[in-house]
């Protein structure tokens, strides 16, 4: 009896442990962290415009990555952006977020020969992936920027 009773300890503490370690996948609303990402340019005298569909695609590269997602690019000369996205899976989060890097390093590379002032922000950019999530963020307000992607990843 004593060794059934040890037993059925030693597995509960077991499994206590070993549940610890295990991660809960994260859950991000697109929709709530686009809305609060595109309040960082507020007061910033920056106008977005969506990315939709097709548009998205074509600028962006991430055909065929997504379940869902919102995009928005400045319709001036600035660098200022944003793309929250939920991947298919993760292999198409790191994808997209390789694809996301490629792009910025593209536009850094193009920046300096008529808006340099503009290279600060590509190079500070708020580039992450969470999971099945991917934010890329260009804004003066990084800082915020960030402070809302690690509120909703949790």
């Amino acid at each position: 009896m004593k060794t059934k009773i040890f037993f059925f300890i030693a597995l509960v503490i077991a499994v206590t442990f070993c549940s610890c370690g295990e991660k809960e996948p994260v859950v991000i609303d697109i929709d709530a962290i686009s809305s609060d990402i595109a309040s960082v340019y507020e007061g910033a005298h920056i106008e977005l415009a969506p990315l939709e569909g097709e548009a998205a695609d074509a600028h962006l590269g991430l055909t065929g990555l997504y379940e869902k997602i919102h995009a928005e690019s400045s319709i001036t000369v600035t660098s200022d952006e944003f793309v929250v996205m939920e991947a298919l899976d993760e292999a198409s989060a790191e994808k997209a977020y390789k694809i996301l890097d490629s792009y910025r390093k593209e536009r850094i590379a193009l920046f300096p020969s008529y808006a340099s002032e503009q290279v600060p922000k590509l190079e500070n950019a708020l580039l992450e992936r969470e999971g099945n999530y991917v934010i890329f963020v260009v804004a003066e307000n990084i800082t915020e920027a960030k402070d809302i992607w690690n509120r909703y990843k949790g």
